[in-house]
């Protein structure tokens, strides 16, 4: 498979991000739900009002969520080795910007939150 250092070799760093440190194998983008570990996934025309939210790939399940049926919440994941893990990736608020970090490959995702 692929790692990070083979696919953001020639990559740019955008502003308050970095590209990953460690190359470590990037994962299969699948994404679990949050509160019940179920896979999730993003549907356009779920939701309220048809606006779209991420919803339980198999089955509507009950996992406390929410009161609309089959949605779900992903849980954190990082945008370069797809990583789920609680104990490795984060999502962490900043003064001057918001990012996931992600400590199996040293990847930060970073967006300005304005002023």
């Amino acid at each position: 498979m692929t790692t990070t250092f083979q696919k953001f070799a020639n990559a740019t760093r955008a502003n308050y991000s970095d590209l990953p440190s460690k190359d470590v194998e990037i994962l299969p983008l699948v994404h679990h739900c949050a509160y019940c570990g179920g896979e999730v996934r993003y549907d356009k025309s779920a939701g309220r009002y048809g606006l779209g939210a991420w919803v339980h790939a198999d089955h509507p399940r009950d996992c406390n969520y929410s009161s609309l049926e089959n949605i779900g919440s992903p849980r954190t994941w990082c945008k370069y080795c797809h990583n789920e893990d609680p104990d490795t990736v984060r999502y962490r608020q900043h003064a001057w910007y918001d990012a996931t970090e992600c400590d199996r490959c040293g990847g930060v995702d970073g967006f300005a939150i304005g002023d």
